[in-house]
């Protein structure tokens, strides 16, 4: 199965003739360890487009460090998602073809922050029928502490990030 990542304005086509059967066992992993955290949430968008506001989530406090943060439904019309000062996060899921075209960090591409934690993982999962978009500068780790980071798109449409990929200062 071939899978379409677009990296700021270059396509990458991903191999994954096994990658649901590999990615699947990690997801469900990181997800239950993931489900003891009370402010993993899956996004309503009920009050505005602010991430950290915690009445645009399922769960209180908003999704945060070691948290996952799902996307499944329409979001009340708030699509483009403000993070503002930046926010650190373990996962997203992009799941069900009820999921709306998302568009995570706003203004200028990579004006904003989106920071993965170690093992994370950003995954779309094979029922997304809308394209899904990373409008942030996207930072592996919070530390040099060298690890593992997923991007999984297990879907027929694209996973596009606008801003940079890096690591955190020193790794």
């Amino acid at each position: 199965m071939n899978n379409l990542i677009k990296v700021g304005h270059q396509h990458v086509t991903a191999f994954f003739s096994r990658g649901l059967i590999l990615v699947a066992p990690v997801l469900a992993a990181i997800l239950a360890v993931n489900s003891a955290h009370a402010a993993s949430a899956t996004w309503t968008g009920a009050a505005d487009a602010t991430w950290l506001s915690n009445a645009n989530w399922s769960a209180s406090p908003a999704p945060g460090v070691n948290d996952t943060a799902t996307f499944n439904s329409l979001g009340n019309g708030k699509t483009n998602i403000d993070l503002s000062a930046g926010v650190t996060i373990s996962n997203i899921v992009f799941d069900t073809s009820s999921a709306a075209a998302y568009t995570i960090g706003t203004g200028a591409a990579g004006s904003e922050t989106l920071t993965q934690q170690l093992s994370g993982i950003i995954s779309l999962t094979p029922t997304v029928a809308k394209p899904q978009v990373i409008n942030a500068n996207l930072m592996l780790g919070t530390n040099a502490v060298a690890g593992s980071y997923y991007i999984s798109n297990n879907s027929a449409q694209s996973l596009t990030v606008l801003g940079t990929i890096s690591s955190a200062a020193g790794g």
